[in-house]
């Protein structure tokens, strides 16, 4: 590998990327066990070290966060490798990327996303099987649009640690970034930390929630605060990628603020049903581990504070497992 590895994520399939301290990105199939040693390897458009990764769900896409704050998308596929880097970015962030996950949105009339543009990136692989690792000139304008077309529906969210969350639709062809508004508690102001995306079924339609793990700090001497902050797409929003806060509590053992998070739901027996859990296992800076469970619709408590984020007092916390 070129250097220390910096990130490495995989599809959940047969697809594994790993972010190298040569500012570079290496895609490894790891369906083809004589061939592990060799993988493709992208540089061009990487202008430094990848910090973060996430593959987009059901779609031959992954997203990218650099050192520079900058993020984009890359289609990739086992049967030709990488595309060319897209920069998705109209707005970079102040910090390294730290974490990027991606969130379904609502799609415009004007734009709908058919069957045959997921599965579309298939008979451009196979037409492009001969020429493998050679691109034309003339293929380059197209992989931008290509990438997009692959992402409609859908926005990447990039979190920089300490400074801002960003939401950005992808399928746009000028992607304006959208950034997240996050609520203070008890008069401290929001830091972003992490954030997962937890999938649900509502009413036998498919809703995406952003979770995202805040920091709260009035001073620097003053008492620390962490959240969970759930957040959802506006419902007729004019502005592409514009979330809400629906739902806000403490988190109660997370000392030194979130360094990484993973979620986990259970599967759906009942698309019809009224209430619908997850759990989000949380690691910290300072080594702590903490297990939270977090429902659907969200308590009572956590609705209001996301209201009246001003309020006096400070609600109950989500529940520890």
């Amino acid at each position: 590998l070129g250097g220390h590895v910096t990130a490495l994520r995989t599809d959940g399939a047969h697809l594994a990327c790993i972010g190298c301290g040569d500012n570079s990105l290496r895609v490894l199939d790891l369906m083809h066990r004589e061939h592990r040693q060799h993988c493709w390897v992208v540089w061009k458009g990487l202008r430094t070290a990848i910090t973060s990764l996430a593959a987009a769900p059901g779609r031959s896409v992954w997203g990218y966060g650099l050192q520079d704050g900058s993020f984009g998308a890359i289609a990739v596929n086992a049967t030709d490798g990488p595309g060319s880097v897209e920069p998705l970015c109209n707005r970079s962030h102040p910090g390294p990327v730290s974490s990027l996950c991606w969130l379904q949105l609502e799609l415009s009339a004007t734009s709908p996303l058919q069957a045959e543009d997921v599965a579309g990136a298939a008979p451009a692989s196979e037409s492009g099987k001969k020429g493998r690792g050679k691109k034309k000139a003339d293929d380059k304008k197209g992989a931008g649009a290509e990438c997009r077309n692959l992402l409609k529906g859908l926005g990447l969210v990039s979190v920089s640690a300490g400074h801002k969350v960003l939401v950005t639709p992808a399928s746009s062809d000028s992607s304006a970034s959208v950034a997240l508004k996050l609520l203070p508690m008890c008069g401290a102001p929001p830091q972003p930390l992490a954030a997962v995306v937890w999938s649900l079924n509502v009413s036998g339609k498919p809703v995406s929630i952003l979770v995202v793990a805040v920091t709260h700090k009035a001073r620097e001497d003053s008492v620390e605060i962490n959240s969970l902050q759930l957040f959802q797409e506006e419902a007729g929003g004019a502005t592409p990628g514009e979330l809400r806060c629906v739902a806000a509590l403490p988190a109660e053992g997370l000392d030194g603020g979130v360094a990484a998070m993973s979620l986990w739901s259970p599967p759906v027996s009942e698309p019809g049903s009224s209430e619908q859990f997850c759990r989000i296992a949380c690691g910290t800076n300072k080594g702590g581990l903490v297990v939270l469970r977090l429902q659907w619709p969200p308590p009572a408590a956590a609705t209001q504070a996301a209201q009246s984020p001003d309020a006096a007092g400070l609600p109950g916390p989500w529940p520890t497992e």
